[in-house]
């Protein structure tokens, strides 16, 4: 996630783009289509995008002169209006704008309440063996003590095994295994023989699960996400990349993790 002097960095530099746009033609009026669509599309990503994430950080009680800049532009837009009310406009948001970044560089993250999370799904469509229903469960459960503990990385690595566990499943309940090992994305070896499932990784069964139809493109993609931040469970990667999961990450990768098992579930209900 961004911090709020990025964020308002951010919006800097598209009042200033904006400016610039503006600057360069001569007509005495701002009214051609794509002159008008650049100011909306800077207006809506400060009150769409920008704004909201800075809603997080107890800047937020500054922010009011900034809106009252952008919603001034889209006012504006109603009517034909001098290229010069335009700039000066641009020229007092830029001012308000950079007045944030001290606040920015010192805010700190607003308290919230105690997140909640998703209990365990009913299995038992997917896994016809309570042994197993029970094992998913606990894992959830695992999970889920993970995230509240603040486990970051611990949490991302069990997202990614239950994730595999239930494709595993969802594979083994097909009566013809076949369409799965023959799908294009099945892992093979060297003389093109597709691998067993004990050789499978995450990557293969997610690409196989998308090509039967389980999951759907932005969850493939999404789930590769996942599964390359799982990959921080070895000590090395993490030294290498230089990079490690966060809070924010592992809740963001739960949303993940709660959809692909969500579509898998369902395709495991469709004949």
């Amino acid at each position: 996630m961004s911090s709020p002097h990025d964020l308002v960095d951010q919006a800097l530099r598209s009042v200033d783009d904006l400016h610039k746009h503006l600057r360069r033609e001569t007509s005495r009026l701002v009214r051609s289509q794509d002159e008008l669509a650049l100011v909306k599309a800077t207006c809506l990503a400060w009150f769409n995008t920008t704004r909201k994430e800075l809603e997080a950080w107890d800047i937020v009680a500054d922010l009011p002169s900034a809106d009252q800049g952008f919603e001034r532009l889209l006012r504006l837009l109603d009517k034909s209006s001098l290229r010069s009310t335009y700039l000066s406009q641009l020229k007092n948001l830029r001012q308000h704008l950079a007045s944030l970044r001290p606040t920015a560089l010192k805010s700190k993250r607003r308290s919230q309440g105690p997140a909640t999370f998703e209990p365990a799904p009913d299995f038992t469509p997917l896994v016809p063996d309570q042994r197993m229903q029970g094992i998913l469960v606990r894992r959830w459960q695992e999970t889920v003590i993970c995230l509240q503990g603040g486990a970051s990385l611990a949490a991302t690595v069990m997202m990614g095994g239950v994730l595999e566990g239930l494709l595993l499943a969802r594979l083994n309940l097909m009566p013809d295994k076949g369409h799965a090992f023959k799908a294009k994305a099945a892992p093979k070896d060297k003389q093109g023989k597709t691998l067993a499932l004990k050789d499978w990784t995450l990557q293969n069964y997610i690409e196989v699960a998308h090509e039967l139809g389980w999951i759907g493109t932005p969850a493939r993609a999404i789930g590769a996400v996942l599964r390359d931040w799982r990959n921080f469970i070895h000590p090395a990667k993490e030294f290498t990349e230089g990079v490690s999961v966060t809070q924010d990450d592992a809740h963001m990768f739960w949303t993940v993790f709660i959809q692909l098992s969500k579509q898998v579930l369902v395709s495991a209900r469709t004949p």
